[in-house]
């Protein structure tokens, strides 16, 4: 005899959305705002499936659901599991010693929902513990790509344009690209050496 499997609707409720935090939080690290993302998105997704309620309720549960969320988020900013700050900064230096331009950190982080002027206080933060972001980012972009003096094949005009388009995409300046372009591998390697012990 087949045993019969029972699918039990999950219900939205206040003790779901904090499980359902405190596991995600469990696994990664989040901002604010991609936290409050997260959740919603669960409660969505279970008033979609609930066919047996009414489009009353479900805006009434939506509503309730919201402010949950809020709650939620704020007590786990309160209680030091979301911090946007020390979650931009290590994000920040983490794409950095990936070779990502000022503008793509810029851009990534606040794809995570970070705040603009915390977005800028890490900024202003790194840059004065390297001096120059895009130079550093602009080196280790380099070595990874092969480009400039770590060029494996013999320069010629093509080559040089596909590299320098290929930086303008990544988000470095004219300026940046013309410059790094031309320094010889060592001081690239020194470039990144002495200031990515600062970060």
């Amino acid at each position: 005899m087949k045993k019969q499997n029972v699918n039990k609707r999950r219900k939205i409720t206040q003790e779901y959305l904090i499980g359902a935090a405190y596991r995600y939080l469990g696994r990664y690290a989040s901002t604010e705002g991609n936290l409050k993302n997260i959740l919603h998105r669960k409660a969505a997704k279970i008033l979609r499936e609930d066919n047996d309620l009414s489009h009353e309720d479900k805006v009434k549960i939506n509503e309730k659901s919201a402010f949950w969320i809020d709650e939620i988020v704020k007590k786990s900013v309160k209680q030091g599991l979301v911090d946007d700050y020390l979650y931009a900064r290590a994000k920040a230096k983490s794409y950095l010693r990936s070779g990502n331009s000022k503008t793509q950190i810029t851009h990534k982080l606040y794809a995570k929902l970070v705040q603009p002027k915390i977005v800028a206080q890490v900024l202003v933060e790194i840059d004065s513990q390297i001096l120059d972001i895009d130079i550093f980012a602009a080196a280790k972009y380099i070595k990874k790509r092969r480009f400039g003096s770590f060029r494996v094949k013999e320069k010629d005009e093509k080559s040089q344009e596909k590299e320098k388009n290929a930086m303008l995409r990544a988000g470095f300046s004219y300026e940046t690209i013309s410059k790094t372009l031309q320094i010889k591998q060592s001081d690239l390697e020194d470039i990144i050496f002495t200031k990515g012990k600062n970060i």
